[in-house]
Formats: C-alpha cells, structure tokens, sequence
C-alpha cells in the first residue's frame, strides 16, 4: 500500500512539474560503447570524435520511457507519441558534439552529468537548453532508467548577448566622449579612465589602477571630492568644479 502510495506520489510529481522531465533508457548506448571499445582497442573519445556515425548511433539507441506535460510544451509536441518517435528531430549539429561529452561520461561511469547545448523544437524553433541526467538509485550498473531535466535557457541566452551589445555600446560611448570620466571602487581607488582623462591629465588608467583618486586632486580642492566621494556613494549625486595637480 505505501509503495503504491509512492509511486503514485512520484507520477503526480513528474507529470505536474514546471519543469521538463524525462525518464529515459540508456542501457543500449552503454552496451554498444562498450562493445565499440572492447572491439577496437581504442579511446572513446577519439573514436567519437573520429566516427560521427557512432555518435549519431549512440543518440539513436537511446529509449524514451516517458516524458511530462512541461516537455511537450518545450519541444511543442501534441502528444508523447510524437516527440518519441521524432526524437531525433530535436537534434541540430551543435547538439551531437555536446551529447558527445554525455556519452563520454555514460561510457566511464558517471552517475551524474549536465551541459548546456541547442536542441529543436518539432515545429523548427531553435532552443538553448541545461540539461541534467541523473542514474536512478539501483540501476547505477544496467543505465536502463536515467532521468532527465531540461530548463529552457532561451530568453537568458537572449538577455545575455543583449547585455553585452549595451555594455559594449556604453563603453564605446565612455571611451569616445570629450568629458573626462573615472570610475572608482568603494574604497576610491581607480578603476576605470577614458581615454579624454589620459590626453588631459597625461595619467594613464595603467598606472593608476587600483590607486587613490586623493594624490591628484588640487589639496585645496581635495576635501571637496572627498565629500562628493561618500555623497555620491550614499546615493546622492553631485556636480562641482575641481582641479588636478
């Protein structure tokens, strides 16, 4: 009764999950590596890396034993039927040498592993993917129950090379502007000049990185900026003339 319970715990989890899950048999990939290897004496990842119909077989000997609600939305399939049986469809060229690592891994024993890679939805979309398998206890030896977790990292992907063309493109504006700008840590150590800084004070950001802004500010004015320093630092901007030696 209570393993009844359980299972029927475990099939509301699964099925109910926000995320991707899969439960898969891998034990026909084991074996054909294993052969592969005994056969030829070799290296498994000079074998895959030589033979890509290998690779291509390994993905195809692995065995779908279900998959949940969430992974038929992610990969956009109507029914487990139909993601089962064009499994291979999910797969673009990035993904085979990625899944290379995940056989590799398989091969040598690993209960454990994670990549991020590209995979494809059923209707031609394009998806970057962290995928986990995880051996279940008690099938550490055979691989014939392995389950699998995907979380969609498309939109992070997307924000991420987003944040670096801004990042990029504000940089470009920093180093190009008439104005001279600095940028210092909390301590007030120099950890960035433009190039306008360099042509007017003639200090280089190479000789002063991680040094304190105070031995080039005027002493009378000196006081001042440290003032300006802490405001500016408690969230209180500022504006004021100063000079440098």
């Amino acid at each position: 009764m209570a393993l009844e319970e359980s299972k029927k715990r475990y099939q509301s989890i699964f099925e109910n999950s926000p995320d991707s899950i899969l439960e898969e048999d891998l034990s026909d990939v084991k074996n054909y590596l294993d052969e592969i290897v005994n056969k030829t004496g070799g290296n498994i990842r000079t074998i895959l890396n030589e033979n890509p119909d290998i690779l291509y077989k390994c993905v195809s000997l692995v065995k779908i034993i279900d998959v949940n609600e969430a992974t038929l939305k992610l990969f956009k399939s109507e029914t487990k039927e139909e993601l089962v049986k064009n499994f291979d469809k999910i797969f673009v060229p990035e993904s085979y040498n990625d899944f290379k690592d995940a056989f590799i891994a398989l091969f040598e024993g690993a209960k454990n592993f994670e990549l991020e890679t590209v995979n494809r939805t059923l209707t031609g979309e394009n998806i970057d993917i962290k995928l986990k398998w995880s051996v279940v206890p008690g099938y550490e030896t055979s691989y014939s129950m392995v389950l699998v977790s995907i979380i969609n990292m498309t939109e992070r992907k997307k924000a991420e090379v987003l944040l670096k063309q801004s990042g990029e493109q504000y940089r470009t504006m920093i180093e190009q502007s008439n104005d001279m700008i600095w940028m210092l840590d909390k301590e007030g150590n120099f950890t960035f000049f433009n190039k306008r800084s360099e042509e007017i004070t003639g200090y280089t950001l190479k000789n002063w990185e991680g040094k304190s802004f105070a031995p080039i500010i005027h002493e009378e004015d000196l006081q001042k900026v440290s003032n300006m320093f802490i405001n500016t630092m408690s969230g209180i901007p500022g504006q004021y003339n100063v000079r440098i030696k």
